[in-house]
């Protein structure tokens, strides 16, 4: 499961501040990877609360750890291997949890 599937998974879920921002990451995921929070946030304008609560929808415990995913998501495939096996180990365990 990559990080469209987890959008499509938990859209019902989403609302439009929600929306924003997994937009904004999704067209700018490289740039995401080394963003902080305080950044994103002045990117969306959205505060770094309703982010931090995006994430939680998709699941997270916060932003941080979704960009942790994110980085093992990196198309380059230039991600340490540990990332990639962490989100790995991390989308296996969320298929099972539901």
């Amino acid at each position: 499961m990559n990080l469209e599937a987890l959008i499509s998974q938990y859209y019902k879920n989403l609302n439009s501040n929600d929306m924003i921002v997994l937009n904004y990451i999704m067209q700018h995921k490289k740039e995401c990877i080394s963003m902080n929070i305080s950044r994103l946030s002045s990117e969306c304008s959205i505060s770094t609360a309703s982010i931090v609560r995006t994430m939680k929808k998709l699941g997270f415990s916060g932003y941080s750890e979704f960009k942790f995913l994110l980085k093992g998501q990196d198309s380059d495939n230039t991600a340490p291997t540990l990332y990639r096996e962490y989100v790995r180990f991390w989308l296996e365990s969320k298929e099972t949890t539901g």
